[in-house]
Parts: C-alpha cells; sequence; structure tokens
C-alpha cells in the first residue's frame, strides 16, 4: 500500500479525493445517485446493494435455501419465506400433504 492507495492501481496514480460516506441504502436492484464534492472535484457515481444469493431482507439477514431432501421440501418467495412444494406442508415442509 503506497499511502492510500493499493499497489494494484501503479505508481502514476494519485489520490484527488476521499470521501467517506456513512449512510442506510434500500436492498435491492435501484441505483442510488451520489455526488461527492470537494474544493476542486465533484465525483458522481452510482451504488447499490444486493443480497448475496439466498439471502434475503433487510441487512440481508433471512437466509432462505431451497431444497428437496429429507431436510424440506420448499423454494424461496422473492421476500426470502418458505414456500412449500406442491404435496409439502409445514414449518420447513416435512410433511407429506394427503
Amino acid at each position: 500500500m503506497n499511502g492510500y492507495l493499493p499497489d494494484w492501481i501503479g505508481p502514476s496514480a494519485k489520490l484527488i479525493s476521499q470521501f467517506p460516506m456513512q449512510r442506510e441504502l434500500k436492498i435491492g436492484s435501484t441505483w442510488t445517485p451520489v455526488e461527492r464534492r470537494a474544493n476542486h472535484s465533484v465525483m458522481t457515481y452510482e451504488i447499490r446493494v444486493m443480497c448475496d444469493e439466498h439471502y434475503y431482507g433487510s441487512g440481508c439477514a433471512n437466509l432462505c435455501r431451497p431444497r428437496d431432501d429429507n431436510f424440506g421440501h420448499y423454494t424461496c418467495s422473492p421476500s426470502g419465506n418458505v414456500k412449500c412444494l406442491e404435496g409439502w406442508k409445514g414449518d420447513y415442509c416435512t410433511k407429506r400433504e394427503y
């Protein structure tokens, strides 16, 4: 690390601005525009927060991994709730529906 720049950037790069950021962002596919101004520069960019695969909800704290085995028979709703496959019921879809 040379100063604030990682080595992979290269020796000719110069840090012109540094912007710490703290804000709450909604999770989803929508991009949020951000503009940061300094003495002699403006940086405009867009950011978004998306959950890793199988994580849902506020803060990506709800884990739902679809399964179809002895431990459950379900898929996950867009909000991360368990959705039983046809013919199954119960909290984790482990009981046959007759």
